[in-house]
Protein backbone atom coordinates (compact mmCIF):
# COMPACT_ATOMS: atom_id res chain seq x y z
CA UNK A 1 0.00 0.00 0.00
CA UNK A 2 1.20 3.53 -0.85
CA UNK A 3 0.30 6.69 1.09
CA UNK A 4 0.46 10.29 -0.12
CA UNK A 5 0.18 13.36 2.10
CA UNK A 6 -1.40 16.67 1.04
CA UNK A 7 -1.86 19.89 3.02
CA UNK A 8 -5.41 20.92 3.94
CA UNK A 9 -6.69 23.76 6.17
CA UNK A 10 -5.29 23.41 9.69
CA UNK A 11 -7.72 24.18 12.49
CA UNK A 12 -6.27 25.84 15.56
CA UNK A 13 -7.17 24.90 19.14
CA UNK A 14 -8.74 28.36 19.50
CA UNK A 15 -11.14 27.68 16.60
CA UNK A 16 -11.97 24.25 17.96
CA UNK A 17 -12.59 25.47 21.49
CA UNK A 18 -14.58 28.60 20.66
CA UNK A 19 -16.74 27.55 17.74
CA UNK A 20 -18.82 24.75 16.33
CA UNK A 21 -16.26 23.25 13.94
CA UNK A 22 -17.70 21.38 10.97
CA UNK A 23 -16.32 20.45 7.59
CA UNK A 24 -17.88 19.29 4.35
CA UNK A 25 -16.16 17.30 1.65
CA UNK A 26 -17.57 17.71 -1.85
CA UNK A 27 -16.54 15.17 -4.45
CA UNK A 28 -17.07 16.02 -8.09
CA UNK A 29 -17.71 12.50 -9.30
CA UNK A 30 -17.99 12.21 -13.09
CA UNK A 31 -17.29 15.84 -14.12
CA UNK A 32 -19.09 15.37 -17.45
CA UNK A 33 -22.40 14.80 -15.66
CA UNK A 34 -21.60 17.36 -12.91
CA UNK A 35 -22.59 14.79 -10.28
CA UNK A 36 -21.51 15.63 -6.73
CA UNK A 37 -21.27 13.62 -3.57
CA UNK A 38 -21.03 15.30 -0.16
CA UNK A 39 -19.83 14.14 3.22
CA UNK A 40 -20.03 16.26 6.40
CA UNK A 41 -18.44 15.74 9.78
CA UNK A 42 -17.67 17.55 13.04
CA UNK A 43 -14.64 15.34 13.69
CA UNK A 44 -11.15 16.84 13.49
CA UNK A 45 -9.80 13.41 12.51
CA UNK A 46 -11.79 11.27 10.10
CA UNK A 47 -11.01 8.12 8.10
CA UNK A 48 -13.02 7.21 5.01
CA UNK A 49 -12.27 3.74 3.67
CA UNK A 50 -12.78 2.09 0.29
CA UNK A 51 -13.96 4.96 -1.88
CA UNK A 52 -14.16 5.18 -5.67
CA UNK A 53 -14.00 8.48 -7.55
CA UNK A 54 -14.25 8.64 -11.34
CA UNK A 55 -13.27 4.99 -11.70
CA UNK A 56 -10.20 5.18 -9.41
CA UNK A 57 -10.23 3.21 -6.16
CA UNK A 58 -8.78 4.56 -2.93
CA UNK A 59 -8.11 2.35 0.07
CA UNK A 60 -8.45 5.12 2.62
CA UNK A 61 -8.69 8.90 2.96
CA UNK A 62 -7.61 10.32 6.32
CA UNK A 63 -8.52 13.92 7.13
CA UNK A 64 -6.48 15.36 10.01
CA UNK A 65 -7.49 18.99 10.57
CA UNK A 66 -5.34 19.35 13.71
CA UNK A 67 -2.17 18.71 11.67
CA UNK A 68 -3.58 20.10 8.41
CA UNK A 69 -3.00 16.90 6.41
CA UNK A 70 -4.94 14.67 4.05
CA UNK A 71 -3.51 11.16 3.71
CA UNK A 72 -4.46 9.21 0.59
CA UNK A 73 -3.85 5.44 0.58
CA UNK A 74 -3.69 3.45 -2.65
CA UNK A 75 -2.89 -0.20 -3.32
CA UNK A 76 -0.17 0.79 -5.78
CA UNK A 77 1.45 3.94 -7.15
CA UNK A 78 -0.82 5.55 -9.74
CA UNK A 79 -0.10 9.20 -10.65
CA UNK A 80 -3.45 9.43 -12.49
CA UNK A 81 -5.34 8.45 -9.34
CA UNK A 82 -3.61 11.20 -7.35
CA UNK A 83 -4.30 13.77 -10.05
CA UNK A 84 -7.93 12.60 -10.19
CA UNK A 85 -8.50 13.10 -6.46
CA UNK A 86 -6.80 16.51 -6.49
CA UNK A 87 -9.15 17.65 -9.26
CA UNK A 88 -12.24 16.11 -7.65
CA UNK A 89 -12.21 17.22 -4.00
CA UNK A 90 -13.30 20.49 -2.42
CA UNK A 91 -13.14 20.93 1.35
CA UNK A 92 -15.18 23.58 3.17
CA UNK A 93 -14.77 24.32 6.87
CA UNK A 94 -17.08 26.34 9.07
CA UNK A 95 -17.85 28.55 10.91
CA UNK A 96 -15.23 30.47 8.93
CA UNK A 97 -16.75 29.11 5.70
CA UNK A 98 -13.28 28.70 4.28
CA UNK A 99 -13.29 26.83 0.97
CA UNK A 100 -10.17 24.89 0.08
CA UNK A 101 -9.59 23.53 -3.41
CA UNK A 102 -6.79 21.01 -3.65
CA UNK A 103 -5.80 22.27 -7.10
CA UNK A 104 -5.85 25.76 -8.52
CA UNK A 105 -8.81 26.81 -10.64
CA UNK A 106 -8.17 26.14 -14.30
CA UNK A 107 -9.45 28.62 -16.82
CA UNK A 108 -11.37 27.32 -19.76
CA UNK A 109 -9.64 27.71 -23.12
CA UNK A 110 -12.02 30.49 -24.19
CA UNK A 111 -11.39 32.57 -21.03
CA UNK A 112 -8.56 35.07 -20.64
Amino acid sequence: MVMFEISIPQTSNYQLGNSAFQWTLTILNDPKKKRRLQYSSINRYEEIGKIEINGYSYEKLIFDFEKGKLHISLKEVNPNAILNILESLTIQTSPSSQVFLLTRYRKRPNQK
